[in-house]
């Protein structure tokens, strides 16, 4: 929904384009090195909060925006917090993913069972 709500604040195509390939794909990285670093360092619910508050800070990025208009800076920059945020929140789910699986019967210890 980035896509259209930027066509419509009155940014072109290739701003739009320009801005996401080029400072997006930056925040996509450094978001999931700091996902990675902040998920196994920080207890579940502390590192879920940073993910979260993040995101509203992203949000209200967007709102920003809409309130600037059309100004290239403040579309970096929410960009930025965007793509930024998503790829946080992914090394935080990463972790709550593979907490959550079971391990399989083979792979339990077999003094277990008994």
């Amino acid at each position: 929904m980035t896509a259209p709500f930027v066509i419509d604040l009155g940014f072109s195509r290739n701003d739009y384009a320009a801005i996401v390939k080029g400072v997006g794909l930056a925040a996509t990285l450094i978001g999931g090195f700091a996902g990675g670093f902040v998920a196994p360092r920080y207890p579940l619910a502390a590192s879920l909060w940073i993910g979260g508050v993040l995101q509203a800070v992203a949000n209200l990025a967007f709102s920003w925006l809409a309130l600037v208009g059309v100004d290239q800076c403040a579309l970096a920059f929410a960009i930025t917090a965007e793509n930024f945020t998503s790829a946080i929140g992914t090394g935080d789910l990463r972790r709550l993913s593979v907490g959550a699986v079971p391990k399989p019967a083979a792979h339990r210890d077999p003094i277990a069972r008994c």
